[in-house]
């Protein structure tokens, strides 16, 4: 209420603020420069929970993971609470890429992440270094852990791990806040979809009832 009532914030800075809180408390005082993330850490983080929950199912076992974040300084955050919380996954078995490593090294990330007798299992990413041409069908397991507007960017993420060679079931998660305005992030990707399936299948080109969804989907994005 603190954030949505600021009337010195703009609604794209509200907007930013709020998905900081459903991401992780702490995260959203120490990026806004709060004093109680130095003193109160007796914060629960639900998502983070839910994370931790899919990742101690089978921690030794054949899986590995996919997880999909939209902001980069999120990532080192939820690395440390993983190998914090979870005895079994350490340093090795955990990796990054984004926009801020070195292309040689992704590669070679990526090589050691394919390479079924590597210790490493888990590869934090986001979105958009997820979209850039990589092949990761070694995982069986897509978690997004925040969501992007354009369904597109998600679905382009989560095909890394469905290229030719996938021979494996895969398991999609989607770690949603409810009563949130994720849940709006959410409901507006699958507005957008199905706009894209009537412009696809429209025997005429922008119809006026595809040139109205086009407005509403618009306007509802600058209303949340």
């Amino acid at each position: 209420h603190q954030v949505q009532n600021d009337k010195f914030l703009t609604n794209f800075s509200k907007m930013r603020k709020l998905l900081q809180i459903c991401q992780d408390l702490g995260w959203y005082l120490t990026e806004n420069g709060d004093e109680r993330e130095k003193r109160d850490t007796n914060y629960r983080n639900p998502k983070l929970e839910c994370l931790l929950e899919i990742l101690s199912t089978n921690p030794e076992g054949d899986h590995k993971y996919l997880i999909f974040f939209q902001n980069q300084s999120l990532i080192p955050r939820i690395q440390e609470n993983i190998i914090k919380s979870i005895s079994e996954i350490n340093k090795n078995h955990i990796s990054i890429i984004d926009s801020s490593i070195d292309p040689k090294i992704r590669h070679q990330t990526c090589e050691t992440f394919q390479d079924t007798n590597s210790d490493l299992k888990i590869l934090l990413l986001t979105t958009s270094s997820g979209s850039l041409g990589l092949n990761l069908t070694a995982a069986d397991i897509c978690i997004f852990y925040e969501h992007d507007w354009n369904p597109n960017k998600d679905i382009q993420a989560m095909d890394r791990c469905y290229r030719i060679g996938q021979n494996k079931a895969v398991f999609v998660y989607k770690l949603i806040s409810d009563s949130a305005i994720e849940r709006r992030i959410i409901e507006v990707q699958e507005q957008k979809k199905q706009l894209i399936e009537k412009v696809i299948h429209s025997r005429e080109v922008l119809d006026e009832n595809v040139v109205a969804d086009v407005g509403d989907v618009f306007n509802e994005v600058l209303s949340s």
